[in-house]
């Protein structure tokens, strides 16, 4: 299942269905998905949501 607010393997599975679904690329997702929950999902309140643009935000973030 899914989870976040802290690292580990539930938030890295939402991070990667995440970034799936937003780029649309299994494998940059794949490549991607660690940074991005290291950096966002760990990082989300209890509530949250995000749009592409956030997405797009913070993939910007995590490759700089």
């Amino acid at each position: 299942g899914f989870e976040w607010s802290y690292e580990g393997e539930a938030p890295a599975q939402l991070a990667l269905a995440l970034l799936a679904d937003h780029l649309c690329d299994p494998k940059r997702a794949l490549a991607l998905h660690r940074g991005f929950m290291r950096e966002v999902v760990a990082n989300f309140a209890n509530e949250w949501e995000m749009t592409s643009d956030d997405i797009d935000a913070a993939l910007m973030a995590v490759a700089a």
